[in-house]
């Protein structure tokens, strides 16, 4: 075999490798209903640990970039339209988010989460939770962090992951107003004021595709189905 035949051939192995780092399986669809419960007593029913609560998510403020892969469904994509009716019959229940996205099976080094909003808008209620933030980095500089860009009632992000099996991980936050007691220290007297409470959602779930499946939480829930797209073969 010739030099410039061997070149050839080293060259051509490199890009198929390539190309199977980048895309690592089938096209998917992906539907998610997030719902929340209307109960308030639901939230004094757990223990929330009360600073993580109120110092809010660092993690939905910087989302992370989606690959041109990723794109978003219509409503005429969906297929659990009545799920999601029924949710919102409910009085018992309220729908946060029905969302459906289409993406390639990525690997969990290549996998990109999907940003997820929904529910009310907060921002104009707790303005001061917009406002920037001076914090001390690594270096021991006193930076300027900027506010986040939404505070809605439901924020955060989701990523399937393509292995043996399909993956799921939310990483969410659900907002709910509450009214804290504080004690004076000098007046001894308590006072209550409402501020909003940050609670997170994150779970990691290993699922089938083509199946119906359901993240539970105590003051939420996620029902989510994943389907290859027609045409596309799935891993054995």
């Amino acid at each position: 075999m010739s030099q410039s035949m061997k070149y050839t051939l080293k060259i051509l192995s490199l890009f198929l490798m390539g190309i199977s780092q980048v895309y690592a399986g089938p096209d998917y669809k992906v539907e998610m209903i997030i719902f929340a419960q209307t109960d308030d007593q639901a939230f004094f029913s757990e223990h929330w640990p009360l600073q993580d609560g109120l110092k809010g998510a660092a993690a939905t403020d910087k989302p992370e970039k989606k690959s041109g892969e990723f794109r978003l469904l219509s409503t005429a994509d969906f297929t659990l339209s009545q799920a999601s009716k029924l949710l919102e019959k409910s009085p018992r229940y309220e729908v946060l988010s029905h969302i459906a996205w289409q993406q390639p099976g990525l690997t969990e080094k290549k996998a990109l989460s999907m940003a997820i909003s929904g529910g009310k808008d907060y921002r104009s209620s707790y303005p001061e939770r917009m406002e920037s933030r001076w914090e001390v980095n690594d270096q021991g500089d006193i930076i300027e962090v900027p506010g986040p860009r939404t505070l809605n009632e439901l924020d955060g992000s989701v990523k399937l992951v393509l292995g043996r099996y399909l993956h799921i991980y939310t990483d969410l936050i659900f907002r709910k107003p509450v009214i804290v007691e504080r004690l004076d220290e000098e007046t001894q007297e308590l006072t209550e004021t409402q501020t909003l409470f940050d609670i997170p959602i994150q779970a990691h779930r290993r699922m089938r595709s083509r199946e119906l499946h359901y993240i539970d939480h105590p003051l939420a829930g996620i029902l989510i189905e994943v389907t290859p797209l027609e045409g596309d073969k799935e891993p054995s």
